[in-house]
């Protein structure tokens, strides 16, 4: 089975808290080699960070660190409920995109 055929249509299917929830967990477990790979990425202070796909901003927030007040960071997502969910994140966490 295709891990993507147990979520469904995420906006229509009805599972989007449900996924949300998965993925958060999943970013929280993955931490650590995160960080490295975040490490690998050299990003500087003042450039700008496109995520492609970034659910629930997971990662955003982290790119955010990296670049400072001068970077941009700008996910983007095909699911109105991540873009959602990404937008309640930044504002619980004091995001200043």
């Amino acid at each position: 089975m295709n891990p993507h055929d147990q979520w469904g249509t995420l906006d229509s299917g009805g599972r989007g808290s449900e996924l949300i929830g998965y993925l958060v967990q999943q970013a929280e477990l993955r931490r650590d080699i995160s960080q490295i790979a975040y490490g690998m990425m050299s990003l500087q202070s003042d450039e700008s960070v496109l995520d492609v796909g970034c659910g629930p901003a997971t990662e955003l927030f982290e790119f955010e660190k990296l670049v400072g007040d001068g970077g941009r960071v700008v996910g983007i997502d095909s699911s109105e409920a991540m873009v959602s969910e990404g937008q309640l994140r930044a504002s619980s966490l004091g995001s200043r995109r």
